[in-house]
């Protein structure tokens, strides 16, 4: 954090230390600190003769003003101005002294101009060239003169100057600017002695203001040093006094906002693109997405409520019409737009509060246009003109009504013109729009309230009330029998698996018992109709049954890592007590291991041991995992990949191989049946498969019907990312069919961007998916029409954790508020209509503690139990310290 104290004192007027030269040298520039721009005053000359000529002004620089000449003497030549400054005043002359001419030179036509009111005085701010220029209108609504000057150059910058933006925060007017990849400058705009700001960004900056207690806070919106989009908030107090808040970088890939803008005591980012919203807390935490205005345009606010003026073709008299509307900027499904005019291409103009337009009159013949000021309750409008007689007009602003126009001379010098207005009468409501002044918009849960503020509580991409469905809400018996005993115990540790009709989870809990670590497991049906046990325990799993029940087959584990269904067996794969990676594999239904055809479980296996899934360089230990690891090192990906008798078996891949793990023992030798390595493998420059020299860091699986497994891995070698994508062959072959994903081939092999796991898709040209920032962001990679692929960002607001099902596409989003947990879901399986914002939770679950686990569900088109598709578990655990599982199914298709 670093503060700031901001000295105040008029524009034009800034006291410069320094005496001016008093010849026709050159002189310190009053309106410049660094007193690099400005000629020095003409000399005075004795009577009767000529005076002196002021100094050559600067870049940007005013001429000197001429020096006083003698009776009947002519003033002096005013000097050259710089690139677009003012030529020095003639010298006061005797009797018909004449004063000096301007000084030569100009700047084009501003394209980066903005405007900010404060009290009766309104700044202007634009770009010229590499320099920041700034003027005034004072309250008689005149372009203030101080010695001539009509503008002042506050900075000049290493480059051109991209962009402009202004704000007035706690009374006070600032300028944010910067080039196109130079740091974000923010100027005080009532003195130029002090240096600007710099901020933490890169960039011109997108501002806005919300008040937040004694201070104004201002958001700055550019870009981050290292890429992508960031922000900043800076606090404003009425002494002057600023405070830099941190730089926080946007992690889920968000492009530039449209407009930003403060509302009740935060900010709302706008995409009119996707139609979404982002809000950001005045703090500048955040962020969380909830739907508006799909459009073009600008947002129109009184700092509490918005409205959108926005661009849309409509129908007038048969004939499709380019016009300006407004609607509310949320909730505007359904509302009706109120039309303003033809849009006209000559000028929508940088303005203050309100968004100045030039427009086309819609039912009046001929080309006239007019002038209009679009306010959150209002419309000023100027008299029909023929055509527009300013078009070098860049902003426009309104005092009562008078509109003011803002254009430029050839010269480069700003001029101001007048427009008188006239207030459009309205029938009912300004904008025939209701709007409720009191509701502040913010991303909608479930809590039957319209949060968002579109007239209807609790509605988003799934709706709960329609697609929530609790198959089953049972308590999990938290008891264990011992010695003839039954005793209670604390659960350490849930795992889930779906079986694969989808009718039941197997739930795995860990829990501890006279400082030995224990396994027991349950099942969960998702029916009452399904053999009419909601809950039992699961056989042969862990802890005993009875005292009188047989042992079961061993679990060796202190620490889980994932638990599957492999057709009729159980994989508990896990971490004994040396470390090592262990699978441990249970039968599901027989007691014994009398007439198992598929053949008895093995013995806990040490994948370690056996294939040094843990020991990457071989000397028989387990390396520690490198930073940015998953939490299931060295366990990169794990699923199940046949559920048939003989066949049934897991896919495991760890850094260096990929293991294909069998459950059974031989039913006739009972000896265990070998597993399958599968090396990882690279292509060199001729795409011949070659092994692979150093580990991978991530690797997914995607479960789909038949012989055919998805599978992708990156690794990080000679110092950049590389990506394999291809299909795991189940068959016989065992073998690993892979290439470089085409989606991949262009990316820059940074961590950022290929460094996280990345998620095939279905469709074989549908979107990719990556989970970043260790699990709480998202994006997905998509193909356009061109052919090329992009990133775009999948927005759930601020999250804990994300899930991903790929059998489904679809990717669960939680979020921890409180007691509270909010579950946002995304569909992803129809790659031609993406919708990437998640607005609304799909599952609201508050309990003093939870626990949430992703089946990968039924595969499309299998059995669905009432239509749903179950893949989320919530595990919870009441105020009595009973545990209950409920299983949730959403669809969110159709909706």
């Amino acid at each position: 954090m670093r503060t700031s104290h901001l000295l105040r004192s008029s524009l034009l007027a800034v006291a410069v230390a320094g005496a001016w030269a008093c010849d026709d040298g050159g002189g310190q520039d009053p309106f410049v600190p660094d007193a690099t721009g400005a000629g020095g005053a003409g000399g005075a000359t004795p009577d009767m003769g000529a005076g002196g000529t002021g100094g050559a002004g600067g870049m940007g620089g005013a001429g000197g003003a001429g020096g006083a000449g003698g009776a009947g003497g002519a003033g002096g030549m005013g000097g050259a101005g710089g690139a677009g400054g003012a030529g020095g005043m003639g010298g006061e002359g005797g009797m018909g002294g004449a004063g000096g001419t301007g000084g030569m030179g100009g700047d084009a036509t501003p394209e980066a101009v903005a405007v900010a009111e404060v009290g009766d005085d309104t700044y202007l701010a634009w770009a010229a060239g590499d320099a920041l220029r700034l003027a005034r209108v004072d309250a008689s609504g005149e372009l203030v003169r101080t010695d001539g000057a009509l503008w002042v150059a506050a900075d000049t910058l290493d480059g051109p100057v991209a962009g402009v933006d202004t704000i007035t925060a706690s009374g006070a007017p600032f300028a944010g600017y910067a080039t196109a990849d130079g740091p974000t400058q923010l100027r005080f705009l009532d003195s130029l002695i002090e240096a600007p700001l710099s901020l933490g960004l890169v960039g011109p900056p997108q501002l806005a203001a919300t008040a937040q207690g004694g201070a104004d806070a201002v958001l700055a919106v550019a870009q981050a040093p290292d890429g992508g989009l960031a922000w900043q908030v800076v606090q404003v107090r009425a002494d002057g006094t600023t405070t830099l808040g941190d730089v926080i970088r946007d992690a889920s890939g968000l492009p530039a906002p449209d407009d930003v803008a403060g509302f009740g005591g935060g900010f709302v980012l706008r995409f009119g693109g996707p139609g979404q919203c982002v809000q950001i807390a005045a703090d500048g935490q955040g962020p969380a997405s909830f739907p508006c205005v799909l459009a073009t345009g600008s947002v129109v606010t009184d700092s509490q409520r918005a409205r959108l003026l926005f661009r849309e073709v409509v129908d007038v008299d048969g004939t499709d019409v380019d016009t300006w509307g407004v609607l509310p900027l949320f909730g505007a499904q359904g509302a009706e737009a109120y039309t303003v005019g033809i849009a006209n291409d000559d000028a929508h103009l940088a303005s203050g509060a309100e968004a100045a337009v030039v427009f086309d009159p819609l039912l009046e013949p001929g080309d006239a246009v007019r002038l209009g000021f679009v306010g959150f309750d209002s419309l000023y409008e100027g008299p029909l003109v023929d055509a527009w007689a300013w078009p070098t007009a860049r902003a426009a602003f309104r005092r009562g009504d008078t509109g003011y126009v803002l254009a430029f001379g050839d010269d480069g010098a700003p001029l101001l013109e007048t427009v008188a207005l006239t207030a459009r009468d309205f029938e009912g409501p300004a904008w025939g729009i209701e709007a409720d002044a009191g509701c502040v918009p913010s991303a909608e849960v479930c809590n039957g309230a319209d949060d968002d503020c579109d007239g209807a509580p609790d509605n988003g991409l799934c709706c709960p009330s329609s697609n929530q469905a609790l198959f089953s809400q049972r308590l999990i018996p938290t008891t264990f029998a011992t010695g003839g005993e039954t005793l209670s115990f604390e659960p350490d540790q849930f795992l889930i698996a779906d079986v694969e009709n989808q009718d039941a989870w197997r739930v795995a809990m860990r829990y501890t018992h006279e400082g030995q670590t224990h396994w027991t497991g349950r099942v969960v049906y998702t029916s009452d109709d399904t053999r009419n046990a909601p809950v039992e325990r699961m056989p042969n799993f862990g802890d005993r049954v009875s005292g009188a029940a047989p042992e079961p087959w061993a679990v060796d584990a202190v620490e889980g890592i994932a638990l599957r269904a492999v057709g009729g067996y159980t994989l508990l794969l896990g971490r004994d007590a040396e470390g090592h990676v262990t699978a441990s594999w249970t039968y599901y239904v027989a007691r014994n291991a009398e007439n198992l055809g598929n053949g008895a479980p093995k013995d806990p296996e040490d994948l370690d041991a056996l294939h040094a899934c843990g020991d990457l360089d071989g000397d028989g230990t387990i390396d520690p995992a490198p930073p940015g690891a998953p939490a299931s090192w060295p366990v990169l990906a794990i699923d199940t990949i046949d559920h048939t008798d003989q066949a049934a078996s897991a896919l495991v891949i760890c850094p260096r191989k990929a293991l294909r793990l069998y459950p059974q023992r031989d039913a006739e030798t009972g000896e265990p049946r070998a597993n399958v390595e599968i090396p990882l493998v690279t292509l060199d420059a001729d795409n011949n498969r070659t092994p692979l020299d150093v580990p991978a860091a991530w690797a997914t699986i995607r479960r789909v019907d038949g012989d055919v497994i998805p599978v992708i891995y990156g690794y990080h070698r000679a110092g950049t990312w590389e990506v394999m994508g291809g299909n795991f062959v189940a068959g016989n072959s065992n073998r690993l069919q892979l290439t470089r994903p085409s989606a991949f081939t262009d990316v820059p092999a940074t961590e950022a961007e290929l460094g996280a796991p990345i998620f095939s898709h279905p469709n074989p040209v549908g979107p990719y998916l990556q989970i970043t920032d260790e699990g709480r962001s998202a994006r997905v990679r998509v193909r356009g029409v061109d052919g090329a692929w992009s990133w775009q960002p999948v927005v759930a607001g601020q999250l804990d954790r994300l899930a991903y099902n790929p059998t489904q596409s679809r990717l669960v989003a939680a979020r921890e508020v409180g007691d509270t947990t909010e579950f946002y879901m995304l569909d992803l399986s129809d790659k031609d209509d993406l919708n990437l914002w998640t607005t609304r939770p799909v599952l609201t679950v508050t309990a003093p503690e939870r626990l949430w686990d992703l089946s990968l569900g039924a595969r499309l088109g299998q059995f669905q139990l009432g239509g749903y598709r179950d893949i989320l578990a919530v595990f919870t655990r009441d105020a009595e310290g009973a545990w209950r599982v409920v299983s949730h199914g959403v669809d969110c298709r159709g909706n």
